[in-house]
């Protein structure tokens, strides 16, 4: 699998949530390095679960964001974040469970979904989170 690029139209212009979306790009192509490589099951089931529990903390971040600015999707959008949780980790754990070949399978469905959620998505509230100064001051 080609290693995913960050790309300027990726920008939000919100400085943590564009931290955390690169933070995103990394863990993800760690994880498909691992399967490319070959890694042990156990070390795939690593970059995976850190890949997993790092979207799990972006998502309450993003979620808190909206909920303080009032975005009128919040509810559709964290249903998303959930059902993305959901799928994800029901293919980790049968991939555990030796059902090898699903790890290629996560690596598409994720790679996929992150740059469709940043542009569809994400991008649907960030005028809206802007106008309310939520998420706008600069990341540390």
């Amino acid at each position: 699998m080609a290693k995913l690029q960050w790309l300027e139209h990726y920008r939000t212009g919100l400085p943590l949530i564009d931290q955390q979306h690169q933070e995103f790009f990394r863990r993800l192509n760690a994880f498909n390095e691992a399967l490319e490589e070959g890694r042990r099951k156990e070390a795939v089931i690593q970059a995976l679960t850190f890949l997993l529990d790092y979207a799990s903390l972006h998502f309450r971040a993003e979620e808190r964001g909206m909920e303080e600015a009032g975005f009128p999707g919040l509810a559709a959008h964290r249903e998303k974040h959930r059902l993305l949780e959901e799928r994800t980790r029901t293919l980790l754990d049968r991939y555990r469970r030796g059902e090898l070949f699903l790890a290629m399978q996560v690596s598409l469905l994720l790679s996929e979904w992150i740059v469709q959620h940043i542009l569809h998505e994400d991008m649907a509230y960030v005028p809206h989170l802007k106008s309310d100064g939520v998420l706008t001051a600069p990341a540390s």
